[in-house]
């Protein structure tokens, strides 16, 4: 369904853009239709393989996440992930863009589910995201060298980006689920039309980038081997049958508009409280230092720990069948 890919796709420009803050006021009108339509392009992308693999658990959601910002690196913001390979790759596109992709797929299924105890966590996970963003905004502008603005410019960006998540989430679902023995393919998988139109759109997209200088042919191997080593933890983790992280949108109910309203409040709030604040520091290392070196730690730890996970789930699996 279309309006659930706007919706993921809104969260990842609220992640990548808001949260990170990649100075999206400092990007043409035009530009930002091409940024529009690859966020687009890569969330349906997203859904169609966590329907494929049928994802239901963390590692599985930050492989997906590492995903997104391989393809986000190459057709979004290839300046940012490529401005000092392979220092920009670990801390920026494995770092930062993947944990906050991760952040924000496990806010789609906040929004997707009626459960007291996700959306209990989705409210909690907006107040220390806002927290977070308040500090990181007084130090990270400048060191980036984006050119000065008011905090509060940013803020408003914010908000209208998370009003536009709050009229896609809180809007029902019309269409009614096909009946159990109905063939219709699950509706959040692309057909081959889609999956043609998808894969137009992103290689258009890289190529104008790759045109334009913002990345080299010898940046696309190590992407390509990244990309390469996700796609194959996602394809030995693959079940047939079981939850997926699609399950939850076959029900036509949706979160309250005052949780929306709450969690939305909250994060700008927590956000506000804390950019009055003087951000805090160890000894002499400022904030968004230590935050950098958080976000290089994840880059480095998270892909190996993944394929930790899937190993030896596989070979739990060989145990029990006494195969091995």
């Amino acid at each position: 369904m279309l309006r659930l890919r706007l919706l993921l796709a809104a969260l990842l420009v609220f992640g990548s853009e808001i949260i990170f803050w990649a100075d999206p006021l400092s990007r043409p009108p035009t530009e930002w239709l091409l940024t529009l339509a690859g966020y687009l392009a890569l969330a349906a992308v997203l859904l169609d393989l966590a329907d494929c693999a049928r994802i239901a658990d963390l590692p599985g959601l930050m492989t997906l996440a590492g995903l997104y910002s391989l393809g986000a690196a190459l057709v979004i913001w290839p300046n940012s992930a490529f401005a000092d390979v392979p220092r920009t790759l670990v801390t920026r596109v494995m770092g930062a863009h993947t944990l906050l992709a991760t952040l924000m797929l496990l806010a789609f299924l906040g929004l997707t589910r009626r459960r007291r105890q996700t959306q209990a966590l989705t409210l909690a996970g907006c107040a220390l995201i806002g927290l977070f963003w308040g500090l990181w905004m007084q130090e990270w502008p400048a060191l980036a060298e984006f050119p000065p603005r008011p905090f509060t410019s940013a803020w408003l960006l914010a908000a209208a980006v998370l009003l536009v998540i709050i009229l896609l989430a809180g809007l029902p679902l019309r269409r009614a689920d096909p009946p159990p023995e109905s063939t219709e393919p699950p509706r959040l998988r692309l057909s081959l039309i889609g999956w043609l139109l998808v894969a137009s759109v992103l290689i258009v997209l890289a190529a104008f980038r790759y045109l334009r200088g913002e990345f080299r042919a010898d940046d696309l191997p190590l992407v390509a081997l990244l990309a390469l080593i996700c796609a194959a933890l996602l394809y030995f983790r693959r079940r047939a049958t079981g939850r997926s992280l699609i399950d939850p949108l076959s029900r036509r109910e949706q979160p309250p508009t005052r949780a929306l309203l709450l969690g939305t409040g909250l994060l700008l709030f927590s956000a506000l409280l804390t950019a009055a604040l003087p951000p805090p520091c160890l000894g002499s290392t400022a904030f968004v230092t230590l935050v950098g070196l958080g976000f290089t730690a994840y880059g480095l730890s998270w892909l190996p720990l993944v394929s930790l996970i899937v190993g030896l789930r596989g070979a739990l699996r060989q145990l029990e069948g006494r195969r091995l």
